[in-house]
């Protein structure tokens, strides 16, 4: 299991409140046209699937490309060219601001002249992306299957796997005068027919391994680990085994390694030479078995291994004892959020308590459970473990974010009245809406872009009201019917039709009194209740007679008893002469 990583969730926070999301395949068909109209700061989800695409990096620094996952968030070359560029002419703007998380890049191909010809997954000039659960497989080039980082670039790559990829020179990853950063990152089962199966590095490119696992990797010539010329690497707590000629090999410069394990031997403080007891390399799991020399062998001054224990080397480190460790999907989206939670604790856990929203009270005692997040807001998860011998839990803090949907609404006081009638109209639209397009009179021309207008209607009529909102990504509309009723100034209201309608609440949500608006086109016997979800009745507003026209109730939030009920999603049914007329929802949120 590689070392745990909880992705950015105070980032996300930031992003949902200041910048703009993105959503593909629903706002945009494509990662690359997504990622074009992005601005610094913004944030592309990518949807679960496979993406045919060879991409090309806008200069634009800080955009943070998150995916559903590596299992399932594939980003697929189709073998024309390079899975992800980032081109010449980006002139170094591309910093580890801009991310990339949560995918596999396959099937690249470059091949051609320079520069198409080097990084067959993903091609880094001069740039510095920061790089994060991505798994780089089954990639070709002339130089540099994987990835290649030219020209001073130092991409930063944390929980990174990259295998099964081929070259010239440079299976995995190529280094020219560049010196990227790697911490957790397995580079396994490359090769290429000349030197460098597993990582090239030359000319002045020293590169930082920590926690890197360099295994069955082939080179026809040289280094079948690492080839070095004129560059000097730096290794710790990693393992270099089963590579093929040799694990590294220098022709010039240093390479300076510390409490390692490299097949052959290294000099260096804490390095050893003894077999890292793998479970099962020739299938592709270099995790660590119980016997391991690699347990506990890592530098002690590095940070322990989430079992709290001494740092293990290599990319995965071995669980002794229990350790809670979940991962979710999604982990932000729109309410109702539907989030699918993935239990992840190594060895054998028997009994599982969850807690989605970290009130103290346990919500699941399933593996892997589902849970609908029906509230924005931001949730931290906790997950208590047990194997019956051993307890563990694991707090994500501020991991889900719930953001509130975009939906239309609004509300006019007054509704009725004689000309000319002034009308104040009160946006109550959710999901944070930046512009208003305000209809008064339904004739498709807009009449007012303020968020809270107001509006003289001049003549008798009964009139429909629209308001499209936008947050920028998103847009929706309501059409309240028959909204408005001007009556002449002799007040001929007989003359002017009323339709029976309810109207949503106002505010909603509210907290703890909410106005609830209704018509009736005759003297009738109206009922107005309130239902909770399950569809019980909690309290009754109104049952009585009614004259024909416009009225409103307040509901205080209380149930029959005057006792104040709890913070969730009620239901307020209108009846006019025993007919249900309507039935609406409402949020009361504490």
């Amino acid at each position: 299991m590689k070392k745990s990583i909880i992705i950015f969730n105070l980032l996300l926070l930031s992003v949902y409140a200041f910048t703009i999301i993105i959503n593909i395949p629903f706002d945009y068909d494509t990662i690359q046209a997504g990622i074009n109209a992005a601005t610094e700061g913004d944030t592309v989800l990518v949807a679960a699937g496979t993406y045919d695409e060879n991409i090309t990096w806008p200069a634009t620094n800080g955009i943070k490309l998150i995916g559903s996952g590596e299992e399932d968030c594939i980003i697929d070359g189709n073998q024309q060219a390079s899975v992800i560029r980032f081109e010449e002419d980006l002139n170094g703007i591309i910093d580890t601001t801009t991310l990339i998380i949560g995918f596999t890049i396959q099937n690249g191909e470059a091949q051609g002249s320079s520069p198409d010809h080097y990084g067959g997954g993903m091609y880094c000039h001069s740039s510095s992306p920061n790089l994060i659960n991505v798994t780089i497989t089954y990639n070709s080039a002339s130089f540099s299957g994987g990835i290649h980082c030219q020209d001073y670039s130092s991409p930063s790559l944390t929980d990174v796997t990259i295998s099964n990829n081929s070259a010239i020179q440079g299976g995995g990853m190529g280094c020219i005068f560049s010196s990227p950063g790697l911490v957790g990152v397995a580079i396994t089962g490359n090769s290429v027919s000349h030197n460098g199966g597993g990582m090239y590095c030359i000319y002045s490119s020293n590169p930082s391994l920590e926690n890197v696992t360099i295994s069955g990797n082939m080179a026809s010539s040289l280094g079948g680990g690492m080839y070095c010329n004129s560059s000097s690497p730096s290794l710790v707590n990693c393992i270099f085994w089963y590579d093929s000629p040799q694990e590294i090999y220098l022709s010039s410069g240093s390479v300076n390694a510390f409490y390692s394990d490299i097949q052959g031997g290294w000099t260096g403080e804490g390095n050893i030479d003894s077999d890292p007891l793998f479970v099962d390399a020739l299938n592709g799991d270099f995790h660590l078995t119980e016997f391991s020399p690699c347990i506990d062998a890592g530098d002690p001054n590095s940070p322990y291994d989430p079992d709290g224990t001494i740092t293990d080397m290599g990319a995965y480190y071995y669980q002794q004892g229990i350790n809670a460790d979940f991962s979710a999907n999604p982990i932000i989206g729109y309410s109702p959020l539907e989030v699918n939670f993935y239990d992840e604790t190594p060895g054998n856990p028997t009994i599982w308590e969850w807690d989605f929203n970290y009130d103290g009270i346990i919500d699941s005692y399933v593996q892997n459970p589902v849970f609908i997040y029906n509230q924005s807001g931001i949730y931290s998860v906790d997950l208590t473990v047990s194997d019956e011998i051993y307890e563990d839990t694991m707090i994500k803090e501020e991991y889900i974010s719930v953001i509130e949907p975009l939906v239309a609404n609004f509300i006019g006081n007054p509704l009725s009245g004689n000309n000319p009638l002034e009308v104040n109209f009160t946006d109550i639209s959710s999901g944070y809406p930046t512009s208003w397009l305000w209809d008064f009179d339904n004739d498709g021309f807009v009449d007012s872009n303020e968020q809270n207008p107001i509006h003289n209607y001049d003549e008798e009529g009964v009139y429909t009201v629209s308001l499209t909102v936008s947050n920028g990504t998103n847009t929706d509309t309501e059409i309240k019917v028959d909204y408005i009723t001007v009556n002449s100034v002799s007040g001929d209201i007989g003359l002017l039709p009323i339709n029976t309608k309810l109207y949503q609440n106002n505010p909603n949500p509210f907290n703890p009194t909410t106005t609830i608006e209704f018509s009736i086109n005759n003297n009738s016997i109206v009922e107005l209740s309130i239902y909770n979800i399950k569809g019980q009745k909690i309290k009754t507003l109104a049952n009585n007679e009614f004259n024909k026209g416009n009225h409103s109730i307040v509901w205080n939030g209380e149930d029959e008893y005057g006792k104040a009920v709890n913070s969730g999603i009620y239901l307020y049914k209108l009846i006019v002469n025993s007919k249900t007329e309507a039935v609406k929802k409402c949020l009361l949120l504490k």
